[in-house]
């Protein structure tokens, strides 16, 4: 029996160059079953396409309207199929 999947949860709003870091951070940790899902909150830049080319592994929600903290946190959750959440944000 392996380790239990990990589910990370990152919400995203506008803010390009802090998700590609913290999507980098992530993607590197050591563990053997970890799922990243990401919810943008409506974003009016190019944030939500940028994760969409640049980290395909990551599992993309792009919401139509900014859901906030809680809300996108929620729906973030009924997206992933892990044990455990961890939540972050992307700063």
């Amino acid at each position: 029996m392996g380790e239990p999947r990990l589910s990370v949860i990152v919400l995203s709003y506008n803010r390009i160059e802090a998700m590609r870091t913290c999507l980098r951070s992530i993607l590197a940790l050591d563990y053997p079953d970890v799922e990243v899902v990401v919810v943008d909150n409506a974003s009016t830049n190019d944030a939500p396409d940028m994760i969409a080319r640049e980290f395909p592994s990551v599992r993309l929600y792009r919401s139509p309207e900014n859901l906030g903290i809680c809300h996108g946190r929620n729906a973030a959750a009924r997206f992933t199929t892990g044990t455990y959440l961890w939540v972050l944000d992307n700063d």
